[in-house]
């Protein structure tokens, strides 16, 4: 009897504890934010970045969260279809301190309890990992549709 409460309560303990990891798994931090609520348009809007955006680990990003955004999941991957229906395709540069710029791609979607749009160095699954040796200073976005976007924010990561 004192075997089976036992096996019991470790059960419990160790179903808790999984679900307070998958919580802050899903709730994990998405990076470092470089800015919010921006219009994008024709024009190049340009954010200065903080010293602290620098790669240190093998894989960098730039996600963009649009309010309301659902990836649709059987349309086409490249495909950035707004909530209205409106296809756009923003084009992202990143700029170093020595005025070297690199392009940044669509390279997919970031999905949690919320989707944003992914963008990395290169192209398409051929990404390109950024210098390290180096500051990034200015980030530059527009877009021939325009667009609002909540927040822009970099992320920096090691792949599993």
């Amino acid at each position: 009897m004192v075997v089976a409460i036992e096996i019991i309560l470790g059960t419990l303990v160790l179903l808790v504890v999984t679900y307070v990891g998958v919580i802050i798994y899903i709730n994990r931090p998405k990076g470092k934010l470089l800015a919010k609520e921006l219009e994008f348009r024709r024009e190049w809007s340009e954010v200065t970045l903080p010293a602290r955006v620098k790669p240190k680990k093998h894989v960098q990003y730039i996600g963009l969260r649009i309010k309301d955004f659902k990836h649709d999941r059987r349309g086409r991957i490249p495909e950035i279809k707004l909530p209205d229906g409106t296809v756009v395709n923003p084009e992202v540069e990143l700029y170093d301190e020595f005025g070297n710029k690199f392009e940044f791609h669509h390279s997919g979607f970031v999905t949690k309890r919320y989707e944003d749009i992914k963008f990395t160095a290169g192209r398409s699954k051929r990404f390109m990992k950024l210098p390290a040796d180096r500051r990034y200073t200015k980030l530059r976005i527009r877009s021939d549709s325009p667009f609002s976007c909540e927040e822009v924010y970099w992320q920096d990561y090691n792949s599993k």
